[in-house]
């Protein structure tokens, strides 16, 4: 490995037009897939590498890695690669689970390849909304309504005339004049079907049998008042169905086809006897406890918890989690020997196999020197006190409060309190759920917090009660203050756990920074970088 001082000289530079782009115009979309845009060490980066780590690293889409962003991409890429030459070097037993990692999620892609180009075609011919029909059972056939509601039934009857005679139209008249709970939507009822109890026997009769769609009724008397119907279609029975069929289909027709995916992935594991799923849920923590055990094998190639815990972050949450990633993942290997088989590999995948490579042996290759890293309590002490503008505690109060909505039974939960605790009359009296389970405790709040301010009040006050008609509980409010808390600063002793948890992470994150800047040094120490083209 030929050694100088380029790089360095390389990253000042960078440093001073923020990440590369000093031109602002450098495009992923000039050049050939195989253009190389950078060398480290001599080897080539292409420009295809660069899109696909933006994809899964930034979460750029290929249009969106232009100017500053795909000098950013190529900047990832030549720090993944000169990384990834030193795992080579240094920990070379990386590589293999890097490579079963980076196999894994190219394994997802054919899935999406096998689903899109097999499994929907697939399942298409199979799912026809024929089939769907057998699995809806049988409806009701159904008139769709528009309905107008006036208290007044002789302005309904000149508001139906002149609907009749074009003057307006059914759902602006709904709009102005009915007292209905649809006139804002223009009258608009929906399908209604012959045993809805909503309206009359006469009437539904009326506008199943008699009325012919497009006209309007005669003013008719109806559970809530003088109304009239514009009847915009009616279905039967028969076409209810196929017309919730139609709406399902595509849903029918992807489930099918997730569907189609599986029964192709087992066919083809109980038709090779080096193909095998291992993992079962209840079995699943042994390949926790032991992360090198063997979850499953395609062609024989093994693959073990470990491999899957590096495809997806070291983030493996309960026993199902595992047991879920190894079956996807077992399913989506087999899908892409079915799809390499019948289609050849797939000529955008190339590319991507080999940032996926480098990004994960990078991965794998920070995880296990910042392995040792820990948090002390000292060095949580030492950040609360460098950030007591985040972390001071302010003049604080405990408080409780009873919520009653009517002033008659505020009267009762005053007269209660003269002879009962405030927390008895508070489980009793209070007509919120929650503050009842509590009773009434609201729990410790900023002073600032409260209105009104609490400046001469002793603690164990009941304050008198105030009407709020704001937010979802307007109603009478009846505070009491427990205690106050002077301010004082922010120590692990006097913040809650999750903020200290917090305050972990974050030191525990600056450190992680330190290390990776360090192993990211030494990765790129020496090395001879040149960038092509007019990144820089």
């Amino acid at each position: 490995m030929k050694r100088t001082g380029f790089f360095l000289k390389w990253m000042a530079a960078a440093a001073l037009v923020g990440v590369f782009g000093v031109h602002g115009g450098a495009s992923a979309d000039r050049g050939a897939p195989d253009e190389v845009v950078a060398r480290v060490g001599g080897d080539p980066i292409y420009r295809e590498e660069v899109l696909h780590l933006a994809r899964f690293e930034m979460g750029l889409e290929r249009d969106e890695v232009t100017g500053r962003r795909y000098a950013e991409a190529v900047k990832k890429a030549i720090t993944n690669h000169a990384i990834f030459r030193l795992v080579q070097e240094k920990a070379p037993n990386l590589i293999p689970h890097a490579d079963r990692a980076a196999t894994l999620a190219m394994a997802r892609d054919y899935y999406n390849a096998y689903y899109a180009r097999v499994a929907m075609p697939a399942a298409r011919k199979r799912m026809t909304v024929e089939r769907v029909m057998e699995q809806i059972p049988q409806r009701e056939g159904l008139v769709f309504l528009y309905q107008i509601t006036m208290a007044n039934g002789q302005a309904l009857e000149e508001l139906r005339r002149r609907i009749v005679e074009g003057e307006i139209s059914f759902e602006e008249a709904a709009r102005k004049y009915s007292q209905g709970l649809t006139a804002k939507v223009g009258g608009q009822v929906g399908g209604v079907a012959r045993s809805d109890d909503r309206y009359y026997p006469d009437t539904l009769r009326m506008l199943f049998d008699e009325l012919p769609v497009g006209a309007v009724s005669p003013v008719v008397e109806e559970r809530l008042g003088p109304a009239i119907f514009w009847v915009k279609d009616r279905k039967n029975a028969e076409e209810v169905r196929r017309a919730e069929a139609e709406n399902v289909l595509d849903d029918y027709v992807k489930a099918d086809a997730r569907n189609y995916c599986w029964e192709k992935a087992y066919e083809y594991a109980d038709a090779s006897p080096d193909t095998e799923l291992l993992i079962q849920e209840a079995e699943a923590q042994k390949f926790v406890d032991d992360p090198d055990r063997v979850v499953f094998r395609v062609d024989g190639r093994a693959y073990t918890a470990r491999d899957l815990m590096a495809r997806s972050g070291g983030r493996v949450h309960s026993l199902k989690d595992i047991t879920t990633i190894a079956e996807n993942a077992f399913r989506d290997l087999i899908l892409t020997r079915l799809f390499v088989t019948q289609f050849g590999e797939h000529e955008a995948f190339s590319h991507r196999k080999n940032a996926l490579l480098k990004h994960y042996a990078a991965r794998l290759w920070f995880r296990e020197k910042t392995a040792d890293l820990t948090v002390t309590d000292e060095e949580v002490d030492r950040y609360l006190a460098e950030h007591q503008d985040k972390y001071a505690l302010p003049d604080r109060v405990d408080l409780g409060v009873i919520y009653v909505k009517t002033e008659k039974r505020l009267k009762q939960v005053q007269e209660r309190l003269r002879v009962e605790g405030f927390e008895i009359v508070a489980k009793g009296w209070t007509q919120n759920k929650t503050l009842a389970s509590r009773g009434g405790r609201v729990g410790i709040v900023p002073v600032s917090k409260v209105q009104g301010g609490l400046a001469s009040v002793e603690p164990g006050t009941v304050l008198d009660p105030v009407y709020i008609d704001q937010g979802e509980n307007p109603g009478y409010y009846v505070f009491k203050v427990f205690r106050f808390y002077p301010a004082e600063p922010g120590t692990r002793a006097n913040l809650d756990e999750e903020v200290i948890g917090g305050v972990r992470s974050m030191v525990m994150a600056e450190k992680r920074k330190e290390r990776l800047s360090a192993l990211v040094e030494e990765a790129m120490a020496g090395v001879r970088v040149e960038v092509l083209g007019d990144v820089l």
